[in-house]
């Protein structure tokens, strides 16, 4: 069974963005496929509400990381490079990161 990791970060300032947003592409989806046991990996950015009457989300990106087993991920993460954690932190001001269990699976819809 797989664990999905879920990652919300914001950035320090929004002049960093176009960089950042290269750096995830160069640096940090290469460096998470070659992670043993990372099954997936994807970054969205959060650009506003859909809603009537919700707010601005509070981070600036959500990362969705599919792993096999969630303390080989810790311990690759922690093997990392300090260069690449000095790297990520030059651009993030604030991150929440969590363990997530499934409670409804994916569903398709949408009546023609």
């Amino acid at each position: 069974m797989s664990h999905t990791v879920v990652a919300l970060t914001t950035l320090t300032d929004e002049a960093v963005r176009a960089d950042y947003e290269r750096w995830l592409r160069e640096v940090d989806a290469p460096t998470a496929a070659g992670m043993p046991g990372v099954l997936g990996f994807r970054v969205l950015r959060l650009e506003g509400p859909v809603l009537d009457g919700v707010g601005v989300p509070a981070h600036h990106y959500l990362e969705l990381i599919e792993v096999a087993d969630l303390d080989g991920f810790r311990t690759a993460m922690a093997g990392l490079p300090e260069s690449f954690h000095a790297s990520f932190r030059s651009f993030i001001g604030g991150m929440d990161v969590a363990h997530a269990a499934p409670v409804v699976g994916p569903t398709t819809g949408g009546a023609a």
